[in-house]
């Protein structure tokens, strides 16, 4: 089983329930570095930084086509308009995050569709 999940002190939360879970693989996506290695030294097999590199080919490499699990905690509409992109055919996709906005998320379309209020 692989997982996938975004942000800081919710994705290093869902990161230790994904280990504790037996989840055999467990990627990390943020976009800085700090982040990243603490989340190596909390059990990730990978961190991906965004700025860096493109999660969903990453991922894709990383997972043999997709994960099975894909948990956004990025609050970020450009976060939340790509995270589906992660998951395998078949694959769940569980966002959860508080917004102050309301936004339109346009599934299957580049993050650049999506719109915030």
């Amino acid at each position: 089983m692989e997982r996938v999940s975004h942000d800081y002190a919710v994705g290093l939360v869902t990161l230790l329930v994904a280990r504790a879970s037996g989840a055999a693989k467990v990627i990390l996506i943020d976009g800085l570095a700090n982040r990243l290695a603490l989340a190596a030294q909390l059990g990730a097999n990978a961190t991906l930084n965004f700025r860096d590199e493109d999660p969903e080919a990453r991922i894709a490499e990383l997972t043999a086509g997709g994960s099975d699990f894909v948990f956004d905690a990025s609050g970020s509409a450009a976060g939340s308009a790509s995270a589906p992109g992660l998951a395998a055919r078949g694959g769940s996709y569980i966002q959860w995050q508080m917004r102050a906005h309301r936004c339109h998320i346009a599934i299957g379309e580049p993050p650049s569709a999506t719109e915030c209020m």
